[in-house]
């Protein structure tokens, strides 16, 4: 089957010869080989284990996105990704995209709190004013 991996600024793999490919979404761990019914899901930063119809192994490690399965094949796209056969580099780069999210969410948070706290501070003032100017 055909395996198109695809990110906005590239193609990374574009393969004819996939005979399996293993992957894992927020469910859990699923295969795909050729004739697989059409399907649809997100996938978290992950590695994909790619096997060829001469029985080479091909890692591809995606940085979250979408995997679609449809009758001419495969179709990943996601917003990085890299392929090779050696799966200590690229399941580094995976724990690495892991540890930058999270790294974005606690941020995030942070901010929000910081925020919501400028926010409070902000209407007891202006209470606090209106009670002033009434007495």
């Amino acid at each position: 089957m055909r395996l198109h991996i695809l990110t906005p600024l590239a193609t990374i793999l574009d393969r004819p010869d996939i005979a399996e490919i293993s992957a894992r979404d927020d469910s859990g761990a699923f295969g795909i080989r050729p004739g697989h019914a059409p399907f649809l899901t997100a996938l978290p930063s992950s590695v994909l284990t790619l096997r060829t119809e001469h029985g080479a192994v091909l890692y591809a490690a995606v940085a979250g996105g979408m995997l679609r399965v449809h009758r001419d094949g495969v179709h990943v796209t996601c917003p990085d990704a890299a392929v090779g056969p050696d799966l200590a580099p690229l399941a580094a780069r995976v724990a690495a995209e892991k540890a930058a999210g999270l790294n974005r969410q606690r941020e995030g948070a942070a901010q929000e709190r910081t925020l919501h706290a400028a926010l409070v501070h902000h209407l007891l003032d202006s209470v606090t004013g209106d009670k002033a100017g009434e007495a």
